[in-house]
């Protein structure tokens, strides 16, 4: 039995939200930054740093984080 949490999603589970002009260039405002630290070839750590600092800001008093998957447990840990 698949955990709820953790379902997969497919057309029928998923719902689209509308967003305004500016919120629609903010997230692609992140994106080219990103982009951009990737294509100068930046350190990982910058990049995401970046990331997590540039979703922050979409949202007040919000803190964002990343999860990896590790290769040889298959668990999840908080990127550092």
């Amino acid at each position: 039995m698949q955990d709820e949490s953790c379902m997969i999603l497919d057309d029928d589970n998923v719902s689209q939200v509308s967003i305004t002009p500016q919120e629609y260039g903010n997230l692609l405002d992140i994106q080219q930054e990103i982009l951009a630290l990737t294509a100068q070839e930046a350190d990982t750590q910058v990049i995401l740093d970046k990331l997590c600092s540039m979703a922050q800001a979409l949202l007040p008093n919000s803190v964002a984080s990343l999860m990896l998957t590790s290769p040889e447990s298959g668990l999840m840990y908080q990127f550092k």
